[in-house]
């Protein structure tokens, strides 16, 4: 056979493999879509407690951690914050 035959049945065999491929990924673009949907429906699901829906807190996970609280530094340089924006605390009634 001559270069030239030799090249196109090459370009044949490529041609055909990119058919297949194309074939391929447009299966797994369509296998992928139904994922999505779930992966959002889990992440929703995971993101719920009592404390943003109707679920008893018995329902709550016991391995979930509370929020954290303020650190000392925190609370101070935010009551500082807010002396500067001229918000007064209030005291104890007289």
């Amino acid at each position: 056979m001559d270069v030239q035959g030799q090249q196109r049945r090459t370009i044949a065999e490529l041609e055909a493999e990119n058919v297949e491929q194309r074939q391929e990924i447009e299966d797994l673009v369509v296998g992928v879509d139904p994922l999505r949907g779930l992966v959002s429906e889990l992440a929703a699901k995971l993101n719920t407690s009592s404390r943003n829906s109707s679920a008893p807190q018995s329902s709550d996970s016991t391995y979930k951690k509370a929020q954290a609280r303020k650190s000392r530094s925190k609370r101070r340089r935010q009551g500082r914050a807010k002396l500067k924006a001229g918000v007064r605390r209030r005291g104890p009634k007289s």
